[in-house]
């Protein structure tokens, strides 16, 4: 999977910081390719209300594991977004 080099304007604003006790539409733990691609699919309907957690402080996909020079090791289809929306900038 390649990402944009300059990732698409959002649909909306950032929101301001808060509450953690906020509700929210859709609420993702972990940023693994399975949230990874449903926020890549979320990212332009802007009413919907989409956070992502993840207990690292930059995301890497499977750091230590790609062969040197690499940057991603599967097919370019198994990127989980490309066959949902074939138009998305993420895929």
């Amino acid at each position: 999977m390649t990402a944009p080099t300059d990732p698409p304007n959002p649909p909306h604003p950032q929101p301001p910081y808060s509450a953690p006790d906020t509700p929210r539409d859709l609420v993702g733990v972990g940023i693994g390719p399975c949230n990874l691609s449903l926020a890549a699919l979320a990212h332009p309907l802007a009413e919907l209300d989409a956070v992502f957690y993840d207990q690292a402080p930059a995301f890497a996909w499977h750091p230590g594991l790609l062969l040197d020079g690499s940057r991603i090791q599967v097919p370019f289809l198994a990127d989980l977004v490309t066959l949902a929306d074939p138009t998305s900038p993420w895929s």
